[in-house]
């Protein structure tokens, strides 16, 4: 398990992106193969401020999965509009793409990509790649957008307290879900043949590892791999996001 405060994770920087360059997007890869992380899933935290405004097609060779943390965006794909607000969760399958973005406040997302991105910028497809989507004749694949949530059972044991656990986005490739944990509630997670990347979008949590006591705050990560597991208890009332992943063999 690690605790990972995403500012302290320096920018990766892509030398044929305008935005990185002026910094009105920040792209800090807080998990990744190139960090030591498995090949199963990588999460990355984007920053983005109110009025940029990228024309330019992309696309990407792996999945993606996002949760918008704060803040407002409009995107264009395959000439459907969509507003996507502050606590909204996006899936684009590989090959699924976007014309265009508008950034209406000020935003911040977290993007998780199954399988792993093995370095910067390979995943994204080139210009060239892009134009031959738009001229095959299979339907191409649309990013999908998720306003509701569906209420399962947590996948943790010893729960004391209340806990709602919602499932965003269910596929091979990964799960993501909302738990919404009251305050002094407890479980006991157990990963089982699965890598995890949670992200405490609101309250305190302690999380206990092999006799270890760990405090995580608001505005951190949790990363697990396989077969890993904590007591996890709530400080207040707290909110997490969690990307699941089947853990890669080898790994």
């Amino acid at each position: 398990m690690e605790i990972i405060d995403p500012y302290k994770v320096e920018p990766t920087i892509n030398p044929e992106s305008q935005e990185h360059l002026e910094g009105t997007q920040l792209h800090r890869r807080v998990l990744s193969p190139m960090r030591g992380g498995p090949r199963s899933i990588d999460i990355g935290y984007n920053t983005f401020k109110a009025g940029l405004d990228v024309a330019r097609p992309y696309a990407y060779s792996k999945d993606e999965f996002c949760y918008l943390v704060k803040g407002e965006f409009i995107a264009t794909s395959r000439g459907d509009t969509v507003t996507m607000g502050a606590g909204g969760f996006m899936w684009r399958p590989p090959r699924a793409a976007t014309e265009r973005v508008r950034i209406t406040k000020d935003s911040v997302s977290i993007c998780a990509f199954g399988p792993a991105r093995e370095d910067g910028w390979s995943h994204r497809l080139t210009s060239e790649e892009i134009d031959h989507l738009s001229t095959e004749e299979l339907v191409n694949p649309r990013p999908i957008f998720y306003s509701n949530t569906l209420l399962i059972a947590p996948p943790w044991t010893n729960i004391t307290g209340t806990i709602e656990f919602r499932r965003a986005i269910s596929s091979p490739r990964m799960d993501v879900s909302r738990a919404a944990v009251s305050k002094d509630s407890s479980f006991r997670a157990v990963l089982d043949l699965r890598d995890e990347v949670w992200w405490l979008d609101s309250g305190k949590l302690t999380i206990v590892v092999d006799g270890v006591s760990h405090v995580v705050l608001a505005g951190q990560f949790i990363t697990w791999r396989s077969d890993e597991n904590a007591i996890v208890s709530s400080n207040e009332d707290s909110v997490l996001v969690i990307f699941s992943a089947p853990a890669t063999e080898g790994d």
